[in-house]
């Protein structure tokens, strides 16, 4: 407790409300979602101080709240770098920044089909698992592969975030349909991809055979070849600003493999 019981002694009735995002307290998620307080997700702006309050800290816990790979970003960055992201001249990078192709997976059943083969063979994929559960100790020695990520006790905002940045969703594991995601990703007209023996219903719209994981690698490796023919830019610019362009094209390139310029 420290010095708070203090504070409220002295400050009681002396004091204003922080805006949420100036104090984004992050920490209550799982209790706000399993509580349907939707309130606390209701956010107008990106927050500018995240709170991670409660013991469910990014540096020692798995949890599906939101912001917890920001943690890390910031962590792995310089102060330097910091100032620059501000300054727009650095972008400080996402999890889902970090690969070429995001696979996301959501499930009620350890019983995963070739996980581990995939995770080894395609080490630029971002793997991304979640449950609405805590996860058991199979699920959890995946933690050991460093392009696999997962989502514990995942709340329904970062859901809604992972399905709007991943690339496909990937069904592999044996557990419960997932209608309710599954349709999301086919309205989008976004690939679903499963094996034939984890092919629940008729939304899967790749569905490749289970006797190897090969199949399943050789189609990733397609979607992330479409991906990347799909990443240019097409600058036009007077020579007067020729040596601004040339910084543009090098902070984006930084951070943007395979990307194509047309100038």
């Amino acid at each position: 407790m420290g010095i708070k019981p203090f504070f409220n002694l002295v400050f009681q009735n002396h004091w204003l409300e922080l805006y949420k995002h100036f104090n984004l307290q992050v920490g209550h998620d799982v209790i706000a979602f399993y509580s349907h307080w939707d309130s606390h997700f209701e956010l107008d702006k990106e927050p500018l101080i995240i709170h991670y309050t409660t013991y469910r800290k990014p540096w020692s816990t798995l949890m599906g709240y939101r912001y917890r790979d920001l943690w890390w970003a910031f962590r792995d960055v310089s102060y330097e770098q910091i100032a620059d992201h501000y300054a727009g001249r650095f972008t400080i990078k996402r999890v889902y920044d970090l690969h070429n192709v995001n696979l996301f997976t959501f499930t009620d059943s350890q019983d995963f089909l070739y996980i581990d083969e995939l995770a080894q063979a395609l080490p630029d994929v971002g793997f991304h698992i979640g449950a609405y559960t805590d996860m058991g100790p199979i699920l959890m020695a995946l933690d050991k592969y460093p392009n696999v990520y997962l989502y514990p006790s995942m709340v329904g905002a970062v859901i809604d975030e992972m399905i709007e940045k991943s690339d496909a969703y990937l069904d592999i594991h044996k557990g419960s349909s997932m209608d309710f995601i599954v349709n999301r990703y086919t309205s989008a007209g976004r690939p679903v991809l499963t094996f034939d023996v984890t092919n629940k219903n008729q939304l899967e719209q790749i569905v490749v055979s289970s006797q190897s994981p090969q199949p399943m690698i050789e189609v990733i490796k397609e979607l992330k070849k479409d991906k990347m023919d799909m990443k240019a830019i097409v600058l036009g610019a007077n020579y007067q600003y020729a040596d601004k362009v040339l910084t543009t094209i090098k902070s984006i390139c930084c951070h943007n493999r395979g990307l194509r310029f047309f100038i």
